[in-house]
């Protein structure tokens, strides 16, 4: 794997040179200047959504995207527990819960360019897998998405764009940059990307690496990735694209305090990769008539895990294995952005096995998704005023269970906006066929998703202020759990739930200041672990011409860390700040301290205490070229 991650870091220093020597007569390089203002994209499409841009990514030194996610939705918590790596298996952290939903059940989506992201034997995301290097924004669309997106889309959906230059407006400039970063419990982070661009042709190569010793004996944790994201436009409006990432981690997994464990150790490879073919899309100065893509993905992944043991006890005779993939094809057709309609095909499968001669819990399962979507939008005028429809319908057939129907309508009038949907999840390859509670009779997890949400945004010359209050109301069924029938466990659709709450966000910026906050309530009959009951989180952002000073505050109200007879719960609070100053025009240096302030049981998991203040400080290299 290190072979692959220096041939990646040379594939970016080649790409530096070689657009070096076409540029002698380009410009100077550029200078760190005072951060402009990125005003915020207003879609006219209903569903509440969060977005993250790249501006605010580089301003965190974030590693993973996961904790820019915990900052900045409201209602939503990645549950971490260490330093660096979230792992898998019984020990692994990494848990999105939102609205009483849970990633590791399946039930939140994390989607890669449009495509589906999850292990296909146990359907839950592998957030080890998300750099920050490689991602040029993040929008998390809240409440269902299963019309346009299928499967797992039930709590929301986590929509990763990956960086790459823009094709229409190619102006031959290069962007390297180099990150390097040490902290607390040996933990250091490098990263090197090239964004190149010139005529028809675009490339993007990153390549990240990360290293902490862990904070607890036995929770290192080391990873390699590496993404190329490469584009041509071919004639007129057509752009062929192709993408490929590939991350490698190993994590130690310590397990509780109480019980400690030995030799826990998982190894994982994933692998992705995208060609696509796009038309129409925004260039030239206005929108095509007719605008879409047909897309093929490959996503792989393989696993080797030692569940370790206690202290004292024998070692594991034999490592759980796995292998899993997914693939598709997607198809999609916008006419005057008015009738969308897209083809989803899937296909994903696996084997798993301890003893590959008696302990087969998966045996090359493969199964097969057909899916079609139609979605329609149109305004209608009411009281000199225009009311903006979109509804949209999703037939979903799978091999083992049949067909899903899956609606979607939302309505918006002025600064009001209501939105419903559908969403589903299907059964796992666990819960299917795998260990004693295994059920292949289970059918879809359902829920129906209400949002009402009123929305205030201005923008006034280099400035914007953005407000959003939202009412949610969550009811689902089929849901599935584990039961006891004829004295033995056995995965059933028996399960109901409903949730409401309520959501806040607020947002003000401009070139020297930004703020943002957000609050979250909710009431859960029967929560699950992660889901916690308040949320408030507060971010400011001070530009001078010389450094830049970013302070978080964030506070957890009763976090469920424990269900059942045992429940238990935690609340604490957080304080970051973080300082950038430019060396030159192009170096600069900075320094974070997480928190720097703490109190109460800072505890995400139950048994996994979490360090208090740790420190990061590194150096930052931002070189640009542009051609004349």
């Amino acid at each position: 794997m290190k072979k692959i991650f220096l041939m990646l870091t040379c594939l970016t220093a080649l790409s530096l040179c070689a657009n070096a020597q076409n540029n002698e007569q380009g410009d100077d390089l550029m200078t760190v200047d005072v951060p402009r203002v990125v005003k915020k994209s207003r879609r006219w499409t209903t569903n509440p959504t969060t977005e993250i841009t790249r501006e605010k990514i580089e301003e965190s030194s974030e590693t993973s995207i996961m904790p820019l996610l915990t900052k900045n939705v409201p209602g939503l918590f990645v549950n971490e527990q260490g330093v660096a790596g979230y792992g898998v298996s019984s020990g692994g952290s990494g848990n999105i819960s939102y609205r009483g939903f849970s990633s590791k059940k399946g039930q939140i989506l994390v989607v890669l360019d449009g495509h589906p992201q999850y292990a296909a034997i146990y359907g839950h995301p592998m957030p080890d897998t998300y750099m920050s290097n490689n991602i040029e924004s993040v929008s998390f669309e809240k409440g269902a998405g299963s019309v346009r997106y299928g499967s797992n889309a039930m709590g929301g959906v986590m929509n990763i764009t990956t960086r790459s230059s823009n094709i229409w407006e190619s102006d031959g400039s290069d962007i390297f940059q180099a990150n390097a970063s040490v902290g607390s419990y040996g933990t250091t982070n490098f990263s090197v990307s090239d964004e190149y661009k010139n005529g028809r042709f675009t490339l993007f190569t990153g390549a990240n690496y990360s290293h902490s010793d862990g904070y607890r004996e036995n929770s290192e944790y080391e990873s390699h990735n590496g993404l190329v994201n490469a584009s041509i436009r071919l004639i007129g409006n057509l752009r062929l694209k192709t993408v490929a990432d590939i991350t490698q981690f190993n994590i130690d997994m310590p397990g509780t305090v109480e019980t400690p464990l030995l030799d826990c150790h998982a190894d994982v490879l994933r692998a992705n990769s995208e060609i696509s073919l796009e038309h129409g899309k925004y260039s030239c100065g206005h929108y095509h008539w007719l605008s879409g893509f047909t897309k093929f993905y490959y996503n792989y992944g393989k696993h080797t895990i030692n569940d370790g043991h206690k202290v004292g006890a024998p070692a594991q005779k034999y490592l759980f294995h796995s292998k899993d993939y997914l693939c598709g094809i997607d198809i999609e057709e916008s006419l005057y952005k008015v009738i969308t309609a897209g083809v989803n095909l899937k296909w994903y499968g696996g084997d798993a096995y301890r003893n590959p001669k008696t302990e087969r819990y998966a045996d090359n399962i493969s199964f097969s998704e057909y899916a079609g979507y139609v979605m329609a939008n149109g305004r209608f005028a009411l009281l000199k005023d225009f009311m903006r429809i979109r509804a949209g319908v999703r037939a979903d057939y799978h091999e083992q269970y049949g067909m899903e129907w899956i609606p979607e309508v939302d309505v918006k009038w002025r600064n009001l906006a209501f939105y419903y949907s559908k969403g589903f999840r299907t059964p796992n390859m666990r819960e299917w066929f795998m260990y004693g509670s295994a059920n292949p009779d289970l059918l879809p997890e359902h829920c129906n998703s209400f949002d009402l949400t009123w929305n205030l945004y201005k923008e006034k010359d280099l400035s914007f202020s953005d407000f959003e209050l939202g009412l949610f109301y969550t009811q689902g069924d089929n849901m599935i759990e584990t039961i006891v029938v004829d004295g033995k466990p056995k995965n059933m659709n028996s399960g109901e739930f409903s949730n409401c709450g309520v959501e806040a966000s607020a947002e003000y910026r401009k070139a020297s200041f930004g703020i943002q906050g957000n609050y979250s309530y909710m009431y859960q009959e029967n929560p699950i672990v992660g889901a916690m009951r308040q949320k408030i989180g507060v971010n400011a952002t001070f530009y001078q011409s010389k450094y830049t000073v970013n302070i978080g505050a964030q506070y957890i109200d009763k976090m469920c860390l424990a269900t059942g007879d045992n429940e238990q719960n935690t609340s604490f609070a957080l304080l970051d700040a973080r300082v950038s100053c430019p060396i030159n025009k192009w170096f600069s240096v900075f320094c974070k301290i997480e928190q720097a302030i703490c109190s109460g049981d800072y505890e995400t998991m139950l048994g996994y205490p979490l360090p208090k203040t740790t420190m990061l400080g590194g150096i930052s290299l931002n070189l640009k070229q542009n051609k004349k």
